[in-house]
């Protein structure tokens, strides 16, 4: 019998079995519930659907143990997991209603007050800018993918129950990530 510093020789039933003396300092470690591997192309791992969720009647958000994918009919953005940094659903006031239906609003209740322009056609317009100023103060719900450097927002329907388990779930998996990196 020969023996390495490298390995331990260890005879169990018929076929000899080789362990690394690395192997056996690893197996003391705990890993805090989760499989730190590294999702690299050359180790040809499946892509495991965690969970999804629909944005709008078109458009659909899912979760994989890889990416972050946001589906359109047509086509689809896969934003790899470890570059996302968090994300989350916020509110928003939509800027373009809002200023365009403030501006053209008292311009044309003026000349319609100083009979500039003709009435219907006044009333009309001001009747259109008061509907962009109540469209944007109403605003919408954004899904906001926050990166090192940029932010992609994305619009929804409505925030409904399985969207904020999608968010709670991508979150917490990027917040076990980073307390094993650091």
């Amino acid at each position: 019998m020969v023996k390495t510093k490298s390995y331990n020789y260890t005879y169990s039933g018929k076929l000899p079995t080789f362990q690394y003396a690395a192997e056996k300092k690893l197996q003391n470690i705990e890993f805090k519930g989760v499989s730190y591997s590294h999702y690299y192309d050359w180790l040809q791992q499946k892509e495991l659907y965690l969970e999804a969720s629909q944005l709008t009647n078109t458009n659909k958000l899912q979760l994989t143990n890889k990416h972050l994918i946001m589906q359109y009919p047509n086509k689809h953005l896969a934003f790899p997991l470890h570059t996302v940094r968090r994300v989350r659903v916020a509110f928003r006031r939509l800027l373009l209603p809002l200023i365009s239906g403030g501006i053209s609003t008292p311009l044309f209740a003026v000349a319609l007050w100083n009979q500039l322009i003709n009435f219907w056609f006044g009333i009309g317009i001001v009747m259109a800018g008061l509907s962009l100023l109540y469209y944007g103060w109403l605003g919408t719900h954004q899904v906001s993918i926050d990166f090192a450097q940029n932010t992609f927002n994305y619009f929804t329907d409505h925030k409904n129950p399985d969207l904020e388990k999608l968010i709670d779930h991508t979150n917490q998996i990027i917040k076990e990530r980073d307390e094993i990196i650091a």
